[in-house]
C-alpha cells in the first residue's frame, strides 16, 4: 500500500518534474489523496498512511516547485458509485448517510476538480488540497 499509493506518487511526480524543469515552461502536477489521510481510518493504517503522506508531499512540492513555475495541488475524493462486488454500483443501493450532500461521489465530480487545477484558471493555487467529498470532512467525525 505505501509503495503503490505514496511512492508511486513520489517517483511519478519526480519524473513529471524533472521534465516540466527540463522544458522550463512550468505546469501543474494534481495529486490524489483521501479523506482518510485527513482522518485516519480504522483497519486501513497503511492505506490512511500513505494517503496523508499525499497530502504532506504535496504541499512540499508545491514550495520547491514554485520557482519553475510549477503548480502542485492536490485533491480528496471520497466513496464513489463506482462499481463494487458484482458488477453492482453503489448508487444502485441507498444514499449515503455520512455525506452531506445525500449522494455518492460520481468519477466526473474529481474529475472536473483535477480539470480546473490543471487549467490556466487556477494559476495562482499551489499547495492546497481540494476535497470532492459531498462534505464529509465538514461533518464531526461523531456525527
Amino acid at each position: 500500500m505505501i509503495d503503490v499509493t505514496l511512492i508511486g506518487h513520489f517517483v511519478v511526480g519526480q519524473a513529471v518534474a524533472r521534465q516540466m524543469v527540463a522544458q522550463g515552461t512550468g505546469g501543474a502536477i494534481v495529486n490524489v489523496a483521501s479523506t482518510s489521510g485527513h482522518r485516519g481510518a480504522a483497519r486501513a493504517i497503511a492505506s490512511a498512511s500513505a494517503k496523508g503522506g499525499i497530502l504532506n508531499m504535496t504541499r512540499s512540492m508545491a514550495i520547491q516547485l514554485a520557482p519553475h513555475g510549477i503548480r502542485v495541488n492536490s485533491v480528496t475524493p471520497t466513496q464513489t458509485g463506482i462499481p463494487v462486488a458484482g458488477g453492482k454500483s453503489r448508487e444502485d443501493g441507498p444514499p449515503p448517510k455520512n455525506i452531506p450532500l445525500g449522494r455518492w461521489g460520481r468519477v466526473s465530480d474529481q474529475a472536473n476538480a483535477v480539470l480546473f487545477l490543471a487549467s490556466s484558471n487556477a494559476d495562482f493555487i499551489t499547495g492546497i488540497d481540494v476535497p470532492v467529498d459531498g462534505g464529509l470532512l465538514a461533518v464531526f467525525p461523531s456525527e
